[in-house]
This record gives structure tokens, C-alpha cells and sequence, in this order.
């Protein structure tokens, strides 16, 4: 859920459109290394989240860690209006 600021009432759904999913849209340049700094620049800070399959037992729905903690007992990520942050997922 997305929550934005100013806003009230209870959240709108509206249905994706009917097209078919093309990871292309996400392709490079040629001679282009997506992810660099020049593709964002000067972020505020950097963080790393590292998700980890956390086993549960026989027949249990999977458990997942961000940075070795289960939620609710993750760290929040703090940041600042109108700021960059450059996250990365592993």
C-alpha cells in the first residue's frame, strides 16, 4: 500500500490494463551500464536490503528476513522529503 501525503478517504483500486508484461521496457542503451551514478544521481544515503527465504517447517507459509529480522522486527528506513535514496535489493 502507498500512502500519500495530503490525501484521505479510503484506497482506490484500478485494474492494471490488458497488455502483456515486457521486461524490455527496462533494457539498456547501447554502451550504457544501467545503474550508474549518472541514472541517479547524488542519493542521500544508500541501503542495503538483503532478503533471506527463512524455513518455517513442514507446511508452513515461507518466512522471509530483510536484513535477518522477521517482521514486524525490521529495521524502518528513514528518509527526508525531496531527498534521493538508492536502495538495493539482494
Amino acid at each position: 500500500m502507498v500512502e500519500y501525503a495530503n490525501r484521505n478517504g479510503a484506497p482506490q483500486w484500478t485494474a492494471p490494463p490488458d497488455t502483456a508484461w515486457d521486461y524490455t521496457i527496462f533494457g539498456q542503451k547501447a554502451g550504457h551500464k544501467l545503474g550508474t551514478s549518472e541514472d541517479f544521481p547524488n542519493p542521500r544515503a544508500r541501503r542495503a536490503l538483503v532478503f533471506r527465504k527463512k524455513f518455517a517447517g513442514n507446511r508452513w507459509v515461507d518466512h522471509w528476513t530483510i536484513n535477518g529480522k522477521s517482521f514486524p522486527k525490521t529495521d524502518p528506513i528513514h528518509v527526508r522529503a525531496n531527498s534521493r535514496y538508492r536502495l538495493r535489493f539482494r
